[in-house]
């Protein structure tokens, strides 16, 4: 799948961002703030050869709080000089993120506006203050906006490089589409869910992507479950496909097949799935759990 993520435009800012914050720490006076700029600029060429990894924001949580904590450390160091890059927490906050950062955020830039108290007189230091809160809450209400677009993407997990899970949402769509396939063309489909510990999802994502063919996908429906829809010539095709799969999964793994000969609900099945005692239970001829 090609990237949807559009990162050209965010990886070409990151690195003119690094490029700047370079510049500048050859020209700044504290050599503390010299090591600050170097470690944003670590920071920020680190961030665009993420990217590569995984085009999706947000990065493994604490490297949130990095870019804050530089600024706000530079702006303690000299107020006076960088003063004007306190409305880069805006600019932070607009980002996608856990609630918590963006309240670490906000709490940092009140720490760093507190810095000018002594600089500016109280009038001018007041509406300084006014602008940036208004800053901030633009900044809070573009990140809400973006939230279920990020959420979204966080469900379409790659666990493996270039093996993509897709959410539980489009599964459901795509049993009725499958379903439909089914009775038309006369193949083979089944529902193949699969329970395992958290810690043992990627060896089972990797087990199921190594035996799918190339129009079939996976799904992570919770980080227990995997799901994947078979289609196959028929019914002994599929058994062959199946067996071959259970061998290469944790010993561990309670598995659930069903035939998409009728219409069939998730959640039931899911449900049905939470229940099982056996290992491996294969419903290759039954339409329904029991």
């Amino acid at each position: 799948m090609q990237n949807e993520y559009k990162a050209g435009l965010y990886r070409f800012s990151l690195i003119t961002s690094a490029s700047l914050s370079g510049l500048l720490s050859t020209l700044a006076d504290n050599p503390m703030a010299t090591v600050i700029l170097l470690l944003a600029t670590a920071w920020l060429l680190l961030t665009t050869l993420l990217l590569d990894v995984t085009p999706r924001w947000p990065l493994p949580l604490p490297w949130h709080c990095i870019p804050s904590f530089l600024l706000a450390t530079l702006i303690w160091l000299d107020p006076s000089r960088y003063a004007v890059w306190s409305w880069s927490w805006a600019l932070l906050l607009i980002l996608p993120q856990p609630r918590w950062t963006s309240i670490l955020h906000v709490i940092l830039a009140i720490f760093g506006w507190w810095q000018f108290h002594d600089l500016l007189a109280p009038p001018v230091w007041a509406l300084y203050g006014l602008l940036l809160s208004l800053l901030l809450l633009i900044g809070q209400s573009n990140a809400l906006q973006l939230r279920s677009l990020w959420q979204n993407a966080a469900q379409c997990d790659q666990l493996i490089t270039g093996q993509r899970l897709w959410a539980a949402d489009g599964l459901i769509d795509d049993l009725a589409r499958e379903h439909a396939r089914s009775d038309r063309e006369g193949t083979h489909a089944e529902l193949l869910l699969l329970r395992t510990e958290r810690r043992q999802q990627r060896q089972a994502a990797n087990a199921l992507w190594n035996h799918l063919a190339a129009f079939e996908h996976c799904y992570r429906i919770d980080h227990h479950t995997l799901a994947a829809l078979l289609i196959g010539k028929d019914l002994s095709h599929a058994r062959q496909r199946r067996e071959l799969l259970v061998k290469e999964l944790p010993e561990s793994s309670r598995v659930r097949v069903v035939n998409l000969a009728q219409p069939l609900s998730l959640t039931d099945e899911y449900q049905a799935l939470e229940k099982q005692q056996t290992p491996n239970y294969c419903i290759e001829e039954a339409q329904r759990h029991g």
